[in-house]
């Protein structure tokens, strides 16, 4: 019987020992699981803010230079406008400018007089001369009348 009791107890801490090595194992095992989906979780949520932070900052610099460019393009805008206001005065000033210009108003009064169809053609006309002229610097191809 005391060879018995012997094997039992035997038995008993090679059973506890097994348990012990098993429970050791899951343990680190589960634990080594639980800081992997930890660590994923927290990769996956700096990657997210980065995504957030970089989308701001791609949207921030495109207002910013559709701003710049709209703020260029006005400015280009604004000089060229000058510039064409400019030219169009001095060639106001010139005297085919002059007489172009005495031949529309000189037209806009008959056409007021005499309110006719032919009146309204040439006032028209002559208007449209000198305005054409304005823009373009070009002599009327018809001559003066």
């Amino acid at each position: 019987m005391g060879n018995r009791q012997k094997q039992s107890g035997q038995t008993d801490y090679l059973l506890l020992l097994i348990v012990i090595i098993v429970g050791v194992t899951v343990g680190n095992l589960l634990s080594n699981w639980i800081t992997a989906r930890v660590a994923l979780y927290q990769t996956e949520q700096a990657l997210i803010e980065f995504n957030e932070q970089l989308s701001t900052q791609i949207s921030t610099d495109t207002t910013r230079r559709q701003t710049q460019r709209l703020a260029s393009n006005r400015a280009s805008t604004e000089k060229t406008r000058k510039q064409e206001l400019q030219i169009r005065q001095q060639r106001a000033n010139t005297r085919i400018g002059q007489f172009l210009a005495k031949s529309c108003e000189e037209w806009k009064a008959t056409d007021q007089r005499y309110a006719s169809r032919t009146s309204q053609l040439e006032m028209e006309k002559a208007c449209q001369q000198y305005d054409d002229y304005l823009n373009t610097g070009m002599v009327p191809s018809g001559g003066f009348r």
